[in-house]
């Protein structure tokens, strides 16, 4: 483990095992990973800039695969990027984010960390929350947490797991995600999977673009009636999306809840200018599921539904 401490502003600090740096210049201080040592082989890649300056300088920051006990990243004052991936943390970890008036741009997947604190990061334009279900239960009040800290901006990207929490309403009718325009959503293949995403919808209503990508599902469990995933919070009376324009939905399939959101969001979405549909089957199923949606009664008449053979 190699550990370097930073203080720009006599503010910052953090601990990484694999971490990536592009300054201004376009590439110069980049290191392969690795535990020490030079030659592009693992070495310190800030090890040539004065501390005092590196908090000026530094734009794009990526972490891969570190065990982290605590990051913290403060008066960074031209950082305009940064990545958490597939860190490991300790039990009692913590993030803490502060004073970056540049930052724009957030990716955090893999494993969460207990703890975040984050402040005067307005300038947030892209969440990307590829956040993996965690073994403990107790992360789900964790990502609501940071969900309210980073979640309302323009661009939100959402893994399953994430979505999934959204199925329980009464826990997370306190997170507004009014800003968000763009909402991209990755959902597992099973038949509760498409439907999981509509309360989630009930907490962007001013979202302009929506994209529904869906990938095969990582575990056999089916929700039942207790666990939520029936409460659609856009059904019967629920929330018109008034908003949005485009959806792009990637290899939807037959099944019933897959149509069932077709159905949904052709049904609440008045302004709707164009779906474009990638289906998952080919063939005469792909006609049959063609002909279906067409039927589908539309509450926006300028609604053009396209079906595409690719993603």
């Amino acid at each position: 483990m190699r550990t370097k401490h930073l203080i720009p502003h006599h503010a910052a600090g953090y601990t990484y095992a694999r971490a990536y740096a592009t300054t201004g210049g376009g590439g110069y201080g980049s290191s392969g990973g690795g535990d020490g040592g030079d030659g592009g082989g693992g070495g310190d890649p800030f090890e040539r800039f004065p501390e005092a300056v590196l908090g000026l300088i530094l734009r794009y920051l990526i972490l891969e695969q570190c065990r982290i006990g605590a990051l913290c990243l403060a008066g960074t004052t031209q950082l305009c990027s940064l990545a958490i991936t597939d860190c490991s943390w300790t039990p009692q970890s913590s993030v803490a984010i502060s004073d970056m008036p540049a930052l724009r741009t957030l990716h955090y997947s893999g494993a969460m960390a207990s703890r975040h604190i984050i402040d005067n990061v307005d300038s947030l334009e892209e969440v990307v929350l590829a956040i993996k279900k965690p073994q403990v239960k107790l992360q789900e009040p964790n990502l609501r947490e940071l969900l309210s800290l980073v979640g309302n901006v323009q661009s939100l990207m959402l893994s399953p797991w994430c979505i999934e929490q959204f199925a329980r309403p009464e826990e997370w009718s306190k997170v507004r995600l009014n800003k968000v325009k763009q909402l991209s959503c990755i959902i597992e293949r099973r038949e509760e999977g498409a439907s999981s995403i509509a309360p989630l919808l009930a907490n962007c209503q001013n979202v302009e673009e929506l994209s529904v990508s869906v990938v095969p599902s990582q575990c056999k469990r089916r929700w039942g009636s207790d666990d939520g995933a029936n409460h659609w919070g856009m059904g019967g009376k629920g929330v018109v999306l008034r908003h949005l324009r485009a959806v792009r939905m990637v290899y939807i399939d037959e099944s019933k809840s897959g149509l069932d959101l077709v159905k949904l969001l052709l049904k609440n979405t008045p302004m709707l200018e164009m779906m474009t549909i990638v289906p998952s089957m080919d063939g005469l199923e792909q006609a049959k599921f063609r002909r279906r949606v067409l039927k589908l009664r539309k509450a926006s008449r300028d609604a053009d539904i396209q079906f595409s053979a690719t993603g």
